[in-house]
């Protein structure tokens, strides 16, 4: 660099261009990373199979935030970012979903107390699913949801028969409460 000269604009004489500027010798990066224009550092974490991405995340973050100033920001990205950006998601279409088919029961029935009585049902499977995975230390992944969803369907679909059956035995005039019979429990016979 020190050999280089450059012609001056105002004399048109060539000048080396040691006489303009220091030279130092140092380590740059080649090129700065950015996201959203600010500047970035980048780590790949690549977890192994049997990882669960929310501990990952969680123990990531615990880590790394006392470290970082307190105008860093982290950001994910890949199936993290999907993650933290559609966690909450699930909720939000459940509670949608189970408010939709309350309303088609209520047109069903044409009565806003019998689907909720099928619907009663709903919050018994969820929890029964919820405490078999956490009995068994599985996770909630996307079969787990699935499966969920479908056990809501068949709670509802029982509860629907149930209640239709009701009905008709109120249509057909039995009454809503039997008489208890006179026959001690363990009496022999047939049951009408």
């Amino acid at each position: 660099m020190s050999n280089i000269y450059v012609r001056s604009d105002s004399t048109r004489e060539l000048i080396p261009m040691a006489s303009v500027v220091t030279l130092e010798e140092g380590t740059y990066a080649e090129n700065l990373s950015r996201i959203d224009r600010k500047r970035a550092v980048s780590f790949f974490l690549n977890p192994a199979l049997d990882v669960n991405l929310l501990d990952l995340v969680n123990e990531v973050e615990s880590i790394v935030r006392p470290i970082l100033p307190d105008t860093a920001e982290l950001v994910w990205r890949g199936d993290a970012q999907d993650f933290k950006e559609t966690g909450y998601l699930i909720y939000i279409s459940f509670g949608l979903a189970l408010i939709v088919v309350f309303l088609v029961l209520a047109a069903q029935f044409e009565s806003f107390v019998r689907p909720l009585v099928i619907m009663m049902t709903v919050p018994l499977a969820v929890f029964g699913a919820l405490l078999g995975l956490l009995l068994f230390g599985q996770s909630i992944n996307i079969y787990s949801q699935v499966g969920i969803i479908v056990l809501v369907g068949l709670a509802a679909k029982n509860g629907i028969l149930i209640v239709e059956f009701v009905n008709q035995l109120r249509d057909a005039g039995r009454p809503f409460r039997k008489p208890p019979s006179r026959a001690p429990w363990f009496a022999c016979g047939r049951l009408s």
